[in-house]
Order: C-alpha cells, then structure tokens, then sequence
C-alpha cells in the first residue's frame, strides 16, 4: 500500500528494524528476517537504506560488533 509515495510496508519494515537494534544492539539480520517474517536478502537492503540515510551505523567488526541507532526513522 502506497500513501504519498511512501510504501508503508516498507516504512513500517525499517521501524521494526530499528526497535530491534534498540532493544538488542546484538542482533543479526537473520534473527530480524526470522523475527519479522521476511527474507535476510531484504532486512539487508532496508539495513542498507537506513545505513545510507545516517539512521545506524555499525561499531565493530560483523561477528563482535553491534548496532548503534544514531536517529530515529523518518
């Protein structure tokens, strides 16, 4: 479902996202793709689009590190 050029699925998608890494700065995307209900391939790409817009950012390496939220969603 669109409103106003946005994809609410996909909106509602990355809020999830981000209240994972919130609650559990330690989880990985695949427990998010199992949490929520959609593949890995996709929590990688929303992962992507919120790295790009300066949402989250990752502090360590991709085994030891965790997620920082740096602001919330838009």
């Amino acid at each position: 479902m669109k409103v106003r050029g946005y994809d609410v699925t996909k909106v509602k998608t990355r809020f999830r996202i981000v209240d994972m890494m919130c609650e559990c700065p330690k989880v990985t995307e695949l427990q998010m793709s199992k949490e929520i209900g959609i593949s890995e391939k996709a929590i990688q790409k929303q992962v992507k689009k919120l790295r790009g817009r300066g949402i989250i950012r990752r502090i360590g390496s991709a085994r030891a590190g965790y997620w920082e939220v740096i602001a919330p969603p838009k």
